[in-house]
């Protein structure tokens, strides 16, 4: 399902009626397999100022279901930015597509195990849709591409053993 579709039917629903009218589209997040395939349902989140929270709901073809509030993971002191539809020309059909295109050209030695795929409004960046990929090779591809334009803004390939030694404290 392409998240249009998923947002029209959550827009259509009783479920959205709960929301507070402080409350604005902030971004969707679905999962893929290892062949870009939907392996799980739409999350479409909602950002309330007020309240510094984001309301998720999951979305199916047939089944939506809120999932509640939770924190937003943000920098201190800011605000997410509104996730304007009207400037989303490119299908997740078209970002799957650029992204298997890219991994194709060059960076043919890594295997997806997951990705996951974010629509958002980031800052500095604009409206894109963020592809992380989970790579057998340890690895894990990021992505951006311009939800209106289908142009790469950014791509970056990070080992996750880079992370290995690191200590954490509290």
């Amino acid at each position: 399902m392409e998240f249009k579709e998923a947002l029209e039917k959550l827009e259509n629903s009783q479920e959205i009626k709960k929301l507070s009218e402080e409350s604005y589209l902030a971004h969707g997040f679905i999962t893929l397999n290892e062949n870009m395939e939907q392996a799980q349902p739409w999350n479409i989140g909602y950002y309330n100022k007020k309240t510094d929270k984001i309301a998720t709901f999951a979305v199916t073809e047939h089944v939506i279901e809120e999932l509640g509030e939770e924190d937003v993971f943000k920098e201190p002191g800011t605000e997410v930015d509104k996730l304007d539809t009207d400037k989303v020309g490119k299908t997740l059909s078209d970002a799957v597509e650029i992204t298997k295109k890219t991994v194709e050209e060059k960076y043919k030695a890594q295997i997806p195990t997951k990705v996951l795929v974010l629509i958002q409004n980031i800052k500095d960046v604009g409206i894109v849709w963020n592809v992380t990929i989970v790579t057998k090779q340890l690895n894990t591809l990021n992505i951006k591409i311009d939800a209106e334009t289908g142009e790469i803004k950014e791509e970056k390939l990070t080992s996750l053993l880079q992370y290995k030694d690191k200590k954490y404290s509290d």
